[in-house]
């Protein structure tokens, strides 16, 4: 009886194609791996801008004022240690219920460079601490304010941020491009917050907008915008 089986010609095709198989495998399951990395990245990164905007929000219908011309009539605030270029955008002015003599700043600066916060950009809060029962932390002394940041991997945006429609007004600047804007229609009753920020192990960025409206309270609880005087 005789004894037959694989040249090994026909062993090294097999084996050519089972490598061919294994890497197309491979490779596909690859692809999926880093998509699903970098879903999970995109919709984290939107839970955190989200948040984010809850929080402004809410801080800004609590204001009696939005100061409209930061760039110009820049408040006294301390910018946080170690920070580079910071710019206002945010100055919300609080209602004298709220014992608060100085306004509350959000800023855009660049981080540190030995800094667990990643830039481009991080989005700083100047104020005090807002607890969850919507009161400031307040000591025997009164009210300390403190910077801490809001969130960070602000991305600059490619172009000026275009309010059209129902907003005429923009903060900061059309001109300038900071990655946090917010525009407001003429009455300065209704705002709208834009962020645009880069996901964790990720490139691509995530923009985020926020309508906040001063009708949800008062006519007078989102302050009343108007054009910049000068300075």
């Amino acid at each position: 009886m005789s004894k037959s089986g694989f040249t090994l010609l026909e062993l090294t095709i097999a084996l050519s194609l089972t490598a061919v198989v294994v890497a197309l495998i491979s490779g596909g399951l690859m692809a999926v791996l880093q998509f699903d990395q970098q879903f999970t990245a995109m919709q984290k990164n939107r839970r955190e801008l989200q948040r984010t905007m809850d929080f402004m929000a809410t801080e800004m219908q609590m204001s009696d004022r939005l100061e409209p011309c930061p760039e110009i009539h820049l408040p006294t605030y301390s910018p946080a240690s170690g920070s580079q270029q910071p710019q206002p955008i945010m100055v919300l002015t609080m209602p004298a219920s709220s014992n608060l003599t100085q306004p509350i700043v959000y800023y855009v600066a660049i981080p540190p460079a030995r800094s667990v916060w990643a830039g481009p950009l991080a989005l700083y809060r100047w104020g005090p601490t807002l607890q969850l029962n919507g009161n400031y932390s307040a000591n025997g002394a009164g009210y300390s304010y403190y910077n801490e940041v809001v969130v960070d991997r602000i991305v600059p945006t490619s172009s000026a941020e275009p309010c059209g429609g129902l907003y005429s007004q923009s903060i900061p600047l059309r001109s300038v491009r900071r990655g946090f804007t917010i525009c407001s229609n003429p009455s300065g009753g209704v705002a709208r917050i834009s962020l645009q920020r880069q996901a964790e192990q990720s490139q691509q960025v995530t923009a985020l907008q926020a309508v906040i409206s001063s009708r949800s309270r008062s006519p007078s609880s989102l302050g009343k915008l108007s054009n910049c005087p000068a300075k």
